[in-house]
């Protein structure tokens, strides 16, 4: 035995974990009770692999770990009942075990141990502790199967419900004992293999064994478990004691207070006084079971209880001598060991029973006691009401007689004084009078204003233009002013209260405000971006990440235009990078090596490539070059951007048609295939990758990308661009073919060239996106693995999290199959999401939102699987739990009555001071660790590496508690659900937004109106409220609700909309303003097209520009303008392709009936590739061109491709702008009563008579004009330009030249970007570009004019030769 290297404690860096069955050996502890040999065959082994701190690479052998469930044991609390018990269901256990896996006349020995212990029920409020049966077992991947025996009643003839037994077993290993993925695993000890002469299992630099015991993390947290006081001012969460220590450290090197201010919202509310709506029906038959039920038995505790262990110490079992060190004798020299059967065994005994020398009785009587109760009154105190308070009602001003001024020295003045401009807007609300008016949308032009009135939504909108015959006449005195005043006086001269400035005050005003510094204005669309502070950094130093990265590109020769195919098509070459952390100092996070193998006879000097090129003769070579690669950089990561069709799973199959070669196998860290470890899911696949290598993980970028950022498509140039703000060439499989089988080297050097890049570009997507940085981080606050992290779902961590709480705290969570889950009562209760008063609103609208209404209801309520009694009156006669039926025991109502509360509804829990909710005290946590963390990244002298770790960790805590609420009301894929408790979550979440609702629309003092509500939101609007009012009225609404509410709900108030349109639930747009000293206002779109996917560019710009246009001018006339303008542009062909081009997600085998456009395409391209198999989800481009009226869209669809291949390519401008632009800038606009598709019949169709027009789309109404000129003609060049043959050809010349010089530019323009050194036109195809389309336009222009010039010679000729025509 012996330390790491370097001495001291070992530590490892998890970054992978699997498991193989093997013989035991010297480390494994393989006696076993149902063996026959009372050994076992074959023991699970845990292989983690990792690095350690100086980033040698190793993996370490895990041993004495055992993959387990629980189930309860009711029999008798004796060794002589409990040991014949064990030992039988081992036998069965083993029996039916040895029947499912098809070999029952075989002696299966899979059946490890199984102790008792005792632990809490989690699922429901029990106060007494329950006995179970820990069934340890050997093969991991029996886990499914063995919960299934014990549910089918097949195993003694009982049916077991199984606990815990759907949690797998590197999670169970990671729970035990405190270990996380991407963090470190501290052992007392590493044994390495090289040192003892072992074999080697895998090819890694160090490689040693361990036991389970020696770990390290495991002791720590046993230190809260042997001191659960300390538990109340430690974060129960394991996983965030070590944020909060590194804070603390944090602030005292820099001589702040070690306790950072992390206190939640604090109001003195209290959650017992909050009213239901059915509080008074649920008080009712809460008195009447309390009435009903029976008075409380006295609970009798077996005297034997006190020696067994609970669960949290089991894992300790399986430990060398565990059993003595968990279990010492006490004084009588009774212990644990009388339920261990194989201690039993061992010693020769058969199961007799172990009494201790000093209990003469088996059982003690004890008395139950009820928890502390406040002393009962008689009647509430009554709750303080929500509306406004009694006071002395505000009396109208009475309308004083307007005095006549007499005149004083040829002036006049007022008897009374004049009241202030403030005083004046202050009594508008006594009048019914708007503090401020906005000016409602209108045109500006006459011409445009509709003639008769439009009726829409049962509205009747008429519409007044801007100028000013239209303007509403100015009374100066109206007639009741005239009245009140005994007349209208009449008044010569006017003088004014305050003098203007003189010329020079304006002066010296006008050069102050110069030499004042300017706020710069954050951009329309971007949230401004506050400054770094500078000065050293002072904070913690962040580790490494150790996890190398080694991405792959394979160049192919094909068939022609087809795509690669593993069975027919050998590969050429390769090309690999590898990315690594950089050093501390360095400036950049990354370093990166890139190598390239190639099978050719020619030297690769002749290459030109700035890196590592081997050459090989063959493509057997190349495979085992490729091998050699891979163990000699032993990466953490195998990566691509598409895994599947240009890198690693190509070179797999082809490694396996060809060679009849397990590449997979080789390319991994172990010699000895893992077990278990079957293909991936269909979510697993589709979200990482379906490949699975021993000891790495292997991702899709490209995939990975699609969770990272919302894209219309994701190819690698599309992504590059949004991501990157880059331009990348694309080439066809023929393009590169071509190249690769080029005499040139030159050609070649281009192919691998690209590639290069390719491979370069995914990898800085990886680095940009901080995808492995932030899953990490994610990794290590979840405490699962590194791949856990990608490929499964909030259930998963929300589990993990859950778990690492209730095991120290022995609570035993069940294990529910699909049929139990399927029998859970429906959801009664849905979030409040009201139908929104769709409208153009130009008054302020206030955005007001629950902070973490979900968690917040969780802790206030103390809502918990632990703390639920169930329900408060049966349903269908049983009281139904989830899946299961939970009843409080006799006298337990009666005896917590003062401490139960009923949840709207109808489901009992206890308050905090009889067990506080292990979800809440779970999220107060989480919560409470996110504010801190929010704190540090504030403070000054932060580094940029801290920062991004601090922003990791603060979104994964968000994203815990946000997907808390559904796990525990997943009814689907549940792990365990209980849909009680999730409706009671969701209707007190429900009744909070309703009361805050009426408390807003009740209060006459603040104008409100509420428009819209939407689960935890809220959209006020304010009319006749200045911008400045609304920010100081919402915050007084967000202070008012909080106070009526209990900890810790909070009300905060987001954001003012001014102006907004909302059209329906969850769409809605608006000005968004922050702050009122805010300069410009951001665009807030939600649910619209404009941010949409599904949609093409120019429907997102269009209904961008023209919401901007109507909030900025509010004139109806520019809006119709710019669409008839853009409108126009798309019928006369002068709008590009590109921003036509629409594409959404496929999967083709799911469609019923015809196929969508982007399904269709997918089709035909699979009848001439069989390779081109879209993947699961994929979004596939398409553009609709123009065909006959009888076509459907689905045979209208091509693409972009095609479009770029044939230019002459007519678009169906007409369904563009009548099915897809229109429509989305209506719904908006029907909202202000405007009719836009009558803007769409006022326009003008023409088309130009040329020959093989160019990417022209046109209406099926068009008229003939003049190639040269315009004008109107049916000959193709109208007369006058015949009879001026000199003005026609020079104008067509021109044309033509301007169309060649403009050519020329975008061909010097795609050679740039493809960088290759060559002056050569690049036969780039991307469908991303504007540049192809551009390049494809002007080709087509130049042959289009080329035609137009030999048109007009031909009638200039024919002209000349015939004098008479006309």
């Amino acid at each position: 035995m012996r330390g790491a290297p370097g001495g001291g404690a070992c530590r490892v860096y998890l970054t992978n974990v699997d498991y193989v069955l093997t013989a035991p050996g010297r480390y494994d502890r393989a006696e076993s009770a149902f063996a026959s040999k009372s050994r076992l065959p074959l023991v699970p082994v845990l292989r983690a692999y990792g690095a350690t701190p100086s980033g040698e690479r190793c993996c370490v052998h895990v041993h004495n770990v055992f993959p387990y469930c629980y189930v309860e044991y009711t029999g008798a609390l004796v060794p002589d009942a409990v040991l014949p018990y064990i030992q039988a269901l081992g036998h069965a256990l083993n029996r039916a075990l040895g029947h499912a896996l098809h070999q029952p006349s075989r002696d299966v020995q899979l059946i490890a141990a199984i102790h008792l212990c005792k632990g809490t029920p989690f699922y429901g409020y029990v106060e007494e502790q329950h006995y179970y049966l820990k069934i340890s077992y050997v093969d991991p991947a029996l886990r499914t199967r063995l919960a299934a025996l014990l549910e089918s009643g097949k195993v003694l003839d009982t049916v077991f419900q199984p606990m815990e037994a759907h949690v797998a077993y590197h999670l169970q290993w990671m729970l035990d004992y405190s270990l996380s993925g991407c963090d470190y695993m501290e052992l007392d000890s590493l044994v390495l293999r090289d040192d003892v002469g072992l074999p080697r299992d895998t090819y890694v630099a160090l490689e040693g064994d361990v036991g389970a015991h020696q770990i390290v993390n495991r002791r720590r947290v046993r230190a809260a478990y042997d001191a659960p006081d300390a538990a109340h001012t430690e974060p129960l969460v394991p996983t965030l004691r070590g944020l909060w220590a590194q804070e603390r450290a944090r602030r005292e090197k820099q001589g702040l207070d070690p306790t950072p201010e992390t206190s939640l919202p604090h109001t003195q509310t209290k959650a017992s006084d909050t009213p239901w709506v059915a509080s008074a029906r649920h008080a009712e038959q809460l008195a009447a079971r309390i009435d009903a039920d029976a008075i409380e038995e006295t609970r009798t505790v077996p005297d034997m209880a006190q020696y067994v262990l609970d669960t949290y110490i089991t894992p300790e079992l399986f430990h060398p001598h565990g059993l003595e060190a968990v279990a010492p004798p006490d004084a009588s020299g009774a212990s644990a060991k009388m339920f261990d059967l194989d201690h039993v065994q061992s010693q020769g005994g058969h199961g007799s029973q172990v009494r201790p020398a000093s209990s003469p009785h088996a059982t003690q009587i004890v008395q139950a006691t009820p928890p502390p109760s406040p002393p009962r009154t008689k009647a509430r105190s009554p709750r303080r009401s929500s509306s406004p308070r009694a006071a002395s009602p505000t009396r109208t001003p009475k309308r004083r007689r307007m005095a006549v001024p007499a005149p004083v020295h040829g002036w006049y003045t007022f008897r009374v004084t004049p009241p202030t401009t403030e005083e004046v807007v202050r009594t508008f609300a006594h009048f019914d009078e708007p503090e401020v008016a906005y000016a409602a949308p209108q045109y500006s032009d006459a011409r445009d204003v509709p003639a008769h009135a439009r009726e829409y939504a049962n509205r009747a909108f008429r519409f007044r233009a801007s100028t000013l015959a239209h303007l509403t006449p100015f009374v100066h005195w109206p007639r009741r002013v005239a009245e009140a005043a005994c007349g209208i006086p009449r008044v010569r001269v006017w003088q004014r209260a305050t003098p203007p400035p003189s010329a020079t005050r304006v002066g010296a005003w006008m050069a102050q405000r110069a030499a004042a510094p300017t706020p710069r204005a954050p951009p329309s669309s971007l949230p401004p971006v506050s400054s770094a502070t500078s000065g050293a950094s002072t904070t913690l130093e962040v580790g490494r990440q150790h996890m190398t990265t080694l991405a792959l590109h394979v160049l192919v020769p094909t068939r022609g235009d087809l795509m690669p195919d593993a069975r027919e098509d050998a590969v050429q070459a390769l090309v690999y990078t590898r990315m690594q952390d950089a050093e501390a100092d360095a400036p950049h996070p990354y370093t990166y090596d890139t190598g390239v193998v190639l099978v050719s006879d020619a030297p690769a000097v002749r290459l030109g490539l700035a890196c590592t090129v081997h050459v090989v003769e063959d493509e057997a070579a190349l495979l085992t070059m490729l091998v050699d690669v891979v163990r000699a950089l032993d990466p953490e990561i195998l990566t691509a951007y598409d895994t599947e069709r240009d890198a690693w799973a190509y070179v797999a199959a082809r490694a396996e048609h060809a060679y009849g070669y397990d590449l997979l196998h080789d390319l991994g860290r172990a010699r000895r295939r893992a077990a278990g470890r079957a293909a991936h899911d269909r979510w697993t696949a589709t979200r990482a990758s379906p490949l699975r290598v021993q000891g790495r993980h292997v991702l899709s970028i490209g995939r990975v990308m699609q969770g990272e950022v919302a894209l219309p498509l994701y190819t690698l140039e599309h992504v590059v661009f949004h991501v990157l703000r880059r331009r990348v060439p694309h080439y066809t499989h023929a393009t590169l073919t071509a190249w690769l089988r080029s005499a040139r080297v030159a050609d070649r050097a281009r192919a691998l060239t690209y590639a290069i890049r390719r491979v370069r570009y995914a990898l800085e997507l990886l680095e940009r996106s901080e995808t492995l940085f932030r899953t990490a981080e994610f990794a290590r606050m979840y405490g699962i693995d590194f791949f856990s992290v990608l490929t499964r779902g909030s259930q998963f961590r929300v589990e993990s999290v859950l778990l690492r709480i209730t095991k120290l705290q022995s609570y035993v969570m069940p294990s529910p199959s699909r049929a139990q889950v399927g029998q859970q009562n429906a959801a009664e209760c849905v979030p409040l999401v009201l139908e929104p008063h769709a409208a153009y609103y130009r008054d302020p609208v206030l955005v007001l939102d629950f902070q973490s209404l979900y968690p917040s209801m969780m802790i206030a309520y103390n809502l918990c699987y632990s703390t639920c009694l169930g329900r408060v009156a049966p349903f269908r006669g049983t009281y139904k739990l989830g899946f299961t039926t939970h009843v409080p025991k006799p006298g337990a109502l009666r005896r917590l009555q003062h401490h139960v509360a009923a949840m709207p509804n109808g489901t009992l829990f206890v308050d905090r001071s009889v067990r506080e909710s292990t979800l809440a005290r779970m999220l107060r946590e989480v919560l409470a660790t996110r504010v801190m963390i929010k704190h540090a990244m504030r403070q000054p002298h932060v580094s940029k590496a801290l920062a991004r770790r601090y922003q990791a960790q603060q979104l994964s805590l968000k994203l815990l508690a946000n997907v808390t609420y559904g796990y525990t009301g997943a009814t689907a894929s549940g792990r365990m659900p209980c849909v009680e408790i999730a409706d009671a979550i969701v209707q007190c979440g429900r009744e909070t937004l309703e009361r805050a609702m009426a408390h807003i629309d009740r209060t006459p003092r603040w104008g409100a109106r509420v428009l819209y509500g939407d689960t935890d939101s809220l959209f006020v609007v304010l009319p006749g409220k200045s911008r400045d009012a609304a920010f100081a009225i919402g915050r007084e609404i967000a202070a008012e609700v909080t106070r009526a509410n209990p900890d810790p709900v909070q009300l905060n108030f987001e954001k003012v909309y001014h102006p907004c349109v909302l059209v329906a639930k969850k769409r809605y747009v608006g000005y968004k303003w922050e702050t009122p000293s805010q300069p410009r206002p951001v665009l807030d779109v939600k649910g619209l097209e404009t941010i949409r996917r599904d949609g093409c560019v120019a429907l997102q710009r269009m209904q961008e520009t023209c919401i901007r246009l109507l909030f900025h001018t509010q004139d109806l006339s520019l809006v119709k303008r710019y669409c008839q303008r853009q409108w126009s542009k798309l019928y006369a062909g002068h709008v590009s392709p590109r921003h036509l081009v629409t594409a959404t997600a496929v999967r083709l085998g799911s469609y019923a009936g015809t196929l969508p456009p982007s399904a269709a395409v997918a089709a035909r391209a699979l009848l001439h590739d069989t390779m081109r198999t879209p993947h699961a989800g994929e979004r596939i481009p398409f553009l609709v061109r123009h065909g006959p009226p009888t076509h459907k869209l689905a045979d209208l669809a091509v693409d972009p491709r095609h479009v770029l291949r044939h230019p002459d390519t007519r678009l169906h401008a007409d369904y563009y702008v009548r099915r897809v632009l229109a429509p989305a800038i209506a719904r908006i606009f029907n909202l202000l009563g405007v009719d836009v598709l009558a803007w769409v019949d006022e326009l003008p169709r023409t088309r130009t008579a040329v020959p093989n027009t160019a990417l022209v789309a046109t209406s099926p109404f068009t008229v003939e004009a003049c190639i040269v000129c315009g004008h109107t003609t049916q000959h193709g060049v109208c007369q006058d330009c015949v009879r001026n043959p000199e003005h026609a050809l020079a104008r067509a010349a021109l044309a033509l030249g301007d169309a060649e010089h403009r050519q020329m530019a975008i061909h010097a323009q795609c050679t740039a970007c493809a960088d290759d050194g060559l002056v050569e036109r690049p036969p780039c195809v991307s469908v991303e570009c504007p540049v192809a389309y551009a390049r494809a336009q002007t080709d087509a222009e130049v042959h289009t004019l080329t035609a137009q010039l030999a048109e007009v010679e031909k009638h200039v000729t024919r002209s000349v030769e015939d004098p008479w025509v006309w």
